[in-house]
This record gives structure tokens, sequence and C-alpha cells, in this order.
């Protein structure tokens, strides 16, 4: 998992602080894993590359079942993921962030 980290990952998720450095992520990342058994299905809209960095935007839908048991839970989220290239030439995660793209539980808006 860690292989496609930057060592200065940040990950910005919603409702949490930052996340910052790749084993700190890591560690918050097998935490998340731990706890629910998570079926994902990614559809990128936008890719870009500029010179070292590039993006990719879109949308995912996650499906997470509670590893001790318990109903599974469904949602749709709008991500992006920001690249960077490293002097061997490799692409790694530099900047991850993520949001809900289902309506509010209340009807109102986000």
């Amino acid at each position: 998992m860690c292989a496609h980290f930057a060592p200065d990952l940040v990950l910005m998720v919603p409702n949490t602080p930052v996340i910052m450095g790749a084993d700190s992520v890591a560690a918050a990342m097998r935490a998340y894993f731990d706890m629910f058994d998570v079926q994902i299905e990614y559809t990128s809209e936008e890719i870009v590359v500029d010179g070292d960095l590039g993006l990719d935007r879109g949308t995912y839908r996650e499906t997470l079942t509670p590893t001790a048991g318990g109903a599974s839970t469904t949602g749709t989220f709008h991500y992006l993921f920001v690249y960077r290239r490293h002097t061997d030439g490799s692409w790694k995660h530099s900047r991850v962030i993520f949001n809900s793209a289902d309506p509010p539980a209340d009807g109102g808006t986000p």
C-alpha cells in the first residue's frame, strides 16, 4: 500500500484532522480496513498531467461492511488525487481529498 505514497503525503478526510506523512496515512488506512470490509468502484472524470504534477478527479462508490458484523452501508463520493513524479520516474500520491456526493440526510444543502 505505501509503495504509492509520497513521503509527504497529505490526506484530507471529511470531519477529521488532516493526516500528514506516508506512515501516518498508512496507519489510518490500516485501522479503517481493520474495521470494514471495503468495496470501492472508482470512476475517473478528469486526468491532468503538467510536468511532474498530475491529478485525477472523479467519483467513487464505496460499500462498507463492518468486520465485527452488522449492516453494510453504501455511499458515493467525489475525490481529488494529486500525484508527483519522483526522481526515479514513479508517480506517487501527494495529496488526497474526498467528500460525500450523496444528498444530506436532513434534505438540506451541504
